[in-house]
């Protein structure tokens, strides 16, 4: 496997900024969560989108000392051992394999969604920092990016760009935050109505600096930490104004939660 790398991939690589030919960073998900069978493709792509998303290579943990028949220097590849930012600005670009024990092989190409959607002046969600959260002194550890030309959050926001630091033009500037599901819960179903309209007008009164925080701790402790009663309603907003709009105006019937829970249970075959 690794000469076939290192002979197709490694070979003819673009220059960095010294003129020296850059290497192919090489890792696997097997250190990080040993054998997984028929998932190990799936589990393979998600972390190689992780590092897109990012822009940080991840180390191959319990990595020491390559087998030497394996001739990393001659075929230009390097197994990180800590963490480290992408290599260069840009296009990021992610190669992922997968080898069945039966002799299968699968392989997919993936292009981190900000350059990708840049480059095309195309518009859609995604949660790409387009540079590494490595990268203290830009400011970018909370995935938030802002200039002169574009304005970028990776937490998932709907973007439309009007050009960035590559250069490229493309349609003007639009945000448009993600809708989140906010669940009220109550003992009785007469105290639904009563319990949104309230937290509508704490709502209307409440400056928020950071409102897309705001939005996604709400949902988060309305759905998973607050006690769950009997009776529930929800409510889908993208937005501290849409949220308490709709909670005064959308006149939702509570629904009855089962009285009995079914059991959830976790079997592995290994």
């Amino acid at each position: 496997r690794s000469s076939a790398i290192g002979a197709t991939l490694g070979q003819n690589r673009p220059l960095d900024e010294h003129g020296k030919t850059m290497p192919l960073y090489v890792g696997s998900v097997k250190p990080n969560i040993g054998h997984t069978e028929g998932a190990s493709g799936l589990a393979g792509l998600i972390k190689a989108v992780l590092a897109l998303e990012h822009g940080v290579i991840p180390p191959s943990i319990h990595f020491q000392s390559p087998n030497p028949k394996i001739d990393l220097k001659g075929w230009n590849l390097i197994v990180p051992t800590e963490m480290m930012p992408w290599p260069r600005g840009g296009q990021r670009r992610a190669s992922v394999n997968s080898f069945g024990f039966g002799g299968t092989n699968s392989h997919v190409i993936l292009d981190d969604a900000y350059h990708y959607l840049v480059s095309r002046g195309l518009r859609a969600g995604h949660r790409t920092s387009p540079r590494t959260i490595l990268d203290a002194s830009k400011t970018v550890s909370s995935g938030n990016e802002k200039n002169g030309t574009h304005r970028l959050r990776g937490n998932g926001y709907t973007i439309r760009f009007n050009g960035g630091s590559s250069g490229i033009s493309s349609p003007e500037s639009e945000i448009i935050p993600r809708y989140r599901v906010f669940m009220w819960s109550t003992h009785e179903e007469s105290n639904g109505v009563l319990s949104k309209a309230t937290f509508a007008e704490h709502l209307s009164r409440r400056e928020t600096a950071d409102e897309e925080t705001f939005l996604d701790n709400l949902a988060y402790t309305q759905c998973s930490r607050r006690t769950l009663h009997e009776w529930r309603s929800f409510v889908i907003a993208n937005s501290v104004q849409d949220l308490a709009q709709k909670m005064l105006e959308t006149h939702q019937k509570p629904i009855r939660a089962p009285s009995k829970t079914s059991n959830v249970a976790f079997i592995s075959p290994a």
